[in-house]
């Protein structure tokens, strides 16, 4: 059931991607009206991780051991956008984007006076945490030619965490591995609360290269960063996430 999910959300980026490909088949001629409407699919893979800090000098040695044991993990985020160019040079950026986030947990079993093949010997736990968020960018032309536009945006999106997933992978001294898959609503944890709206802060430089005269690809290097803390606690947790946004826009 979980996997047919992943498979679903992986055809439904593949139809979107298939839908602007053919609107844009119509309409690409020597069109020269100056169109201030856009609109474009995105997706973008990426690194993600997270910064630890406290205001707790005890809490400090379990912020570095956490630092020795977690490591980041790829992602995909992506979604449907819209953007008005304000004048020739300045835009805004809205729409609706999925964003995931979280970390890697690699626990090492010592201690054993005796290897017991029937317990792990190590545990690789992959915490992902996902977000459905409405963006507001802003973004500024500093280079305009006939075939490319290069840009700087900068903005925040406001997301909202309605699911975390946990992948937990055990591995034995003679070299089994077992893994489990669990997926939770975050809004009825029983262990954490979790901060369920969260405000991302985003910075980009990206280029569109023109395909045509009213659709371009867009290539965005883009880093992301939480403003509030995922639990509110001791330790405050923040993720970021670095990674190339990829898009297909057509001029409305």
């Amino acid at each position: 059931m979980k996997s047919t999910l992943k498979v679903r959300n992986h055809i439904s980026l593949l139809v979107l991607f298939t839908f602007f490909f053919g609107v844009s088949s119509f309409g690409q001629d020597d069109d020269t009206k100056d169109r201030k409407w856009k609109i474009g699919i995105n997706i973008s893979p990426e690194i993600a991780y997270r910064t630890l800090t406290t205001s707790d000098p005890s809490s400090e040695s379990f912020i570095e051991y956490r630092d020795e044991i977690e490591s980041s993990i790829f992602t995909l985020s992506g979604g449907l956008n819209i953007e008005y160019n304000i004048t020739k040079r300045f835009a805004m950026r809205s729409g609706i984007q999925y964003l995931t986030q979280g970390e890697q947990y690699d626990f090492e079993i010592v201690g054993w006076p005796i290897p017991n093949p029937s317990f792990p010997s190590k545990f690789i736990v992959v915490q992902r945490y996902h977000y459905v968020g409405v963006p507001l960018i802003a973004s500024f032309d500093f280079i305009q030619t006939d075939k490319v536009e290069v840009f700087l945006s900068a903005g925040a999106l406001g997301t909202w965490m309605y699911r975390t997933s946990t992948k937990t992978t055990r591995e034995y001294i003679d070299g089994t591995t077992e893994t489990e898959r669990e997926h939770s609503d975050p809004s009825v944890s029983e262990w954490t609360e979790y901060q369920l709206f969260n405000v991302t802060a985003l910075i980009s430089l990206g280029s569109d290269i023109k395909l045509g005269s009213r659709s371009f690809i867009r290539l965005e290097p883009t880093f992301k960063y939480t403003i509030l803390p995922i639990v509110d606690g001791p330790i405050q947790e923040r993720h970021f996430n670095v990674g190339l946004n990829i898009g297909y826009f057509i001029k409305l």
